[in-house]
């Protein structure tokens, strides 16, 4: 298991049931901004905001099929997206209560909330910019990018993320 690059800090981490470990994790890793995953036959962690990038040119890019276009970008509908985060986690600057924060949009439509309980302890100013990182994140990833690379390109593991020069600009995507 590799967890050199990951960095945070929790007062208390609470099982509260029988669960796998992947259950146990999963609240704490969205939390942090935490990926996990298996490469050349090892479990790495790493955080998503110190992933480094690599940049990728339209001229990287390879066609898929005749009649696929070479590069696809959808964007997920406004209403889609939670106008607000509301972080349920342990307080454990007051005597380890059920305590919550929230973190919500200031434009849009959408009527959506999404609770997430995290199993920590932690005090409310970490809580809250967990929260208000969880609501960027989702907001970052309304937009799903298709397109294909050269064998080249073959190394590229899920968390990896690319800069990709479009017409447009550079635009990060994870993978």
């Amino acid at each position: 298991i590799d967890v050199e690059s990951v960095e945070g800090l929790v007062d208390g981490f609470v099982i509260d049931r029988g669960m796998s470990a992947r259950e146990a994790l999963e609240s704490l890793l969205s939390a942090f901004g935490i990926d996990a995953l298996e490469s050349g036959g090892r479990l790495k962690f790493r955080m998503r905001s110190k992933s480094p990038s690599r940049a990728v040119a339209m001229d990287d890019l390879v066609e898929t099929g005749t009649d696929a276009s070479l590069l696809s970008v959808t964007r997920s509908q406004e209403t889609e997206l939670p106008a607000r985060v509301k972080l349920a986690y342990i307080e454990s600057g007051l005597d380890y209560r059920r305590a919550a924060v929230e973190s919500q949009r200031q434009s849009g439509g959408s009527m959506r909330d999404i609770l997430v309980e995290l199993p920590c302890a932690i005090e409310q100013a970490p809580a809250q910019m967990r929260a208000d990182m969880a609501l960027q994140e989702l907001g970052a990833a309304r937009d799903r990018i298709a397109f294909g690379l050269g064998n080249a390109w073959a190394e590229l593991e899920v968390g990896d993320v690319l800069d990709l020069a479009l017409p447009s600009g550079s635009h990060r995507f994870r993978i």
